[in-house]
C-alpha cells in the first residue's frame, strides 16, 4: 500500500511518461510533415529566386537586384555546373569540315556591299543576372527585359548585328525587338561575330566552328583545338584572333589559311579584340594588364596602372573595359586613361563595336 506521497510521486512519473511519449508522437509527426514539405519548400525557393531575377535593376541609379550578391553567386554556381549533354551536342559533333576558300569569298562579298550603318557605338552587356543592356550614349537600357544571356556579342563590321550565347550554350540573335535562335541544335561556348551572317565559335570541346550564313548552319573551322577565346576584327585582313588555354594568341591568315602564332611577350593571353584596320587589344590572364598592338608584332602597355578583367573593341582609338567589383570602362586616347561613363554600372560581361 503506497502513501499519499508515494501515490503522488508515482502519479507524477506517469505523467513525465506520458508527456515523453506526447513528445516522442509529435516528434514522428513534425519529421513526416517536414519529409512532405520538403518539395514543397524547395518548389517555393526556386519560385522565389526566378521571381527575384525577374526583378529590374537599374544600372544608372545604381540599384540592383534584391539580394544581388547571393544571386549573383548562386547563377555562377549554377553555371559553372552546367554541362552539354551529349545528345545535345550531337549536332556539333556531326558538321563537316569547312573549305576555308569560303571564307574568302564571303568576307570580300560583304566587303564590297557592306556599308557601317552605326552613328554611335553599338555597345552591349550582361548584368546581374544574366539580363541584357545596352548602352545609348547616356545611360544603359534593357532592350528586352526579359532576355537572359550569358555572352552578348556585337558585329565588327558595321552591320549592327548582336549574337548571344544562352544556358547550355544555345545561340541566339537578336532581330531588333526580340531574341531567336536561327539554329536549336547549335550549342557554344563562347562566340566572336564579324558580321551579321559570318560568326566563329568555340565549342564545349574547345573546337573553333563557322558560319556563313547567319548561324543556320555551322561547320568545323580549321583544325586548331584548344581554343579559349576568339575575336572578330573589321575587315578581310583582320577577321580573327584565337588564344588558347594556355595564353597563346594566334591570328587567321585568309592567304595562308592557318592560325599564325602572335608573340606577346608581356602577357599570357585571357580576353582580347581585334582592330579594324589591323592590330589588336590584349587583356593577361593572371595580370590582368592591358596590352596594345597596331601591328600584331610590337605590343605596349598604354597605362601601367590598367588592369581588366574582359576588353571589347573593334578600332584603335577606343574601347570599352570591366575592371575589378565588374565597373565598365572605357578609353577613346588609345588605353592612355581610361573613365568610367557610368559609375553605378556593373557588368559580368562587354561587347562593344564602332
Amino acid at each position: 500500500m503506497k502513501s499519499k506521497q508515494g501515490r503522488k510521486i508515482s502519479c507524477t512519473c506517469e505523467k513525465a511518461e506520458s508527456t515523453l511519449k506526447l513528445s516522442k508522437h509529435h516528434q514522428l509527426k513534425y519529421i513526416k510533415m517536414i519529409n512532405i514539405k520538403k518539395p514543397l519548400i524547395l518548389i517555393f525557393t526556386l519560385i522565389s529566386l526566378f521571381a527575384c531575377q525577374q526583378e529590374e535593376m537599374s544600372l544608372e541609379n545604381n540599384k540592383e537586384l534584391k539580394g544581388a550578391n547571393e544571386i549573383t553567386q548562386l547563377t555562377d554556381d549554377l553555371d559553372s555546373k552546367i554541362k552539354i549533354l551529349p545528345e545535345e551536342a550531337a549536332y556539333m559533333n556531326s558538321l563537316p569540315d569547312y573549305n576555308p576558300e569560303e571564307l574568302a569569298i564571303a568576307v570580300k562579298k560583304e566587303s564590297q556591299q557592306s556599308s557601317d550603318n552605326r552613328s554611335v557605338g553599338e555597345v552591349w552587356g550582361i548584368g546581374t543576372g544574366r539580363t541584357v543592356w545596352k548602352w545609348n550614349g547616356n545611360y544603359w537600357t534593357q532592350p528586352n527585359p526579359a532576355a537572359r544571356l550569358d555572352i552578348v556579342e556585337v558585329a565588327k563590321n558595321g552591320d549592327e548585328s548582336v549574337w548571344g550565347i544562352g544556358r547550355g550554350g544555345s545561340v541566339w540573335k537578336w532581330n531588333g525587338a526580340s531574341w531567336g535562335q536561327p539554329n536549336p541544335a547549335a550549342r557554344l561556348l563562347k562566340i566572336a561575330v564579324y558580321s551579321s551572317d559570318i560568326a566563329f565559335g568555340i565549342a564545349w570541346d574547345r573546337t573553333l566552328f563557322i558560319t556563313t550564313n547567319g548561324g543556320q548552319n555551322w561547320a568545323t573551322f580549321t583544325s586548331f583545338q584548344n581554343a579559349n577565346w576568339a575575336s572578330s576584327g573589321g575587315d578581310y585582313f583582320n577577321i580573327l584572333s584565337v588564344s588558347d588555354t594556355y595564353g597563346n594568341l594566334y591570328k587567321y591568315d585568309l592567304f595562308s589559311q592557318q592560325l599564325d602564332p602572335v608573340s606577346v611577350p608581356q602577357a599570357y593571353v585571357y580576353s582580347h579584340a581585334t582592330m579594324f584596320g589591323g592590330g589588336i587589344w590584349v587583356s593577361g590572364w593572371v595580370s590582368k594588364r592591358v596590352y596594345r598592338s597596331i601591328d600584331f608584332l610590337n605590343f605596349t602597355e598604354p597605362n601601367t596602372n590598367t588592369f581588366v578583367h574582359q576588353i571589347s573593341s573593334n578600332i584603335n582609338e577606343r574601347a570599352w573595359a570591366i575592371g575589378n567589383n565588374r565597373t565598365v570602362w572605357k578609353t577613346t586616347n588609345s588605353g592612355a586613361s581610361w573613365y568610367q561613363p557610368n559609375s553605378a554600372a556593373r557588368l559580368d560581361y562587354i561587347s562593344a563595336a564602332w
